[in-house]
């Protein structure tokens, strides 16, 4: 009887064993210090998930071919945005971009609403960048071969960087009024600490293609983790 009772045991600690050491595998994020007294933290990871070309929410061919993606692989200048939060992930004030022979060199930016954009033409002619965001409000500039030039954009809202004469040229310019906004590629994890108890929604973009987004409640010295799964063209 004894004998039987020290393998039931010895089993069931087994087992207790073996659902921690799955429990501590599944986890996700990074370790971070306690939050302010009475706030929280929010953390985003993001999973890519190929899917056909047909099933990805992009506005034509081109972009289709510049938002495939080779399974392995990871897409930078991913946007996290956490609508109506403030703190903890500080929305940068400045922000630049490049014109080359292939395009932008980048395909999305972030920036506070009233910083300033800096943008550089490497191209052997004069072009002229344009940003439109759909709230109507309109970012311009004229650049001579070679020259840089720094514009400020107050207003807040997506803009669609395009130029007048090439549109394999393209970006999104992402201006914020909030500051729990991040910028990072998408094997890292956006951050946004101190955050004051209540519900809000955290959003993903990304440049051409299909986001994320999902409602989240912080308490007052918790953590929550979110998992964003993101759909990206499959090569053929």
């Amino acid at each position: 009887m004894k004998v039987a009772r020290l393998k039931s045991v010895s089993r069931n600690v087994a087992t207790l064993l073996a659902v921690a050491a799955l429990l501590g595998a599944c986890a996700t994020g990074p370790e971070l210090p306690p939050p302010a007294a009475g706030t929280g933290q929010v953390v985003v990871a993001m999973r890519l998930i190929e899917k056909a070309v047909d099933d990805t929410n992009v506005s034509d061919e081109y972009a289709v071919r510049r938002e495939r993606h080779i399974t392995g692989k990871t897409l930078p200048d991913m946007v996290v945005v956490l609508e109506g939060g403030s703190g903890g992930s500080a929305t940068p004030g400045d922000c630049e971009i490049t014109l080359t022979s292939d395009g932008f060199s980048r395909r999305q930016l972030l920036l506070r609403a009233g910083g300033t954009l800096k943008v550089t033409n490497q191209r052997k002619d004069a072009v002229s960048v344009f940003g439109f965001s759909r709230e109507g409000n309109e970012v311009a500039v004229n650049l001579e071969p070679g020259a840089s030039s720094s514009v400020p954009v107050p207003k807040a809202g997506a803009y669609e960087m395009v130029t007048e004469s090439d549109n394999s040229a393209y970006a999104v310019l992402h201006v914020v009024e909030s500051g729990a906004a991040w910028i990072g590629a998408s094997d890292q994890y956006a951050v946004f600490r101190d955050v004051k108890p209540g519900t809000y929604k955290a959003v993903v973009y990304q440049a051409r293609a299909e986001g994320w987004s999902r409602e989240v409640t912080v308490i007052a010295n918790g953590r929550e983790d979110l998992k964003a799964e993101l759909k990206v063209a499959k090569r053929r």
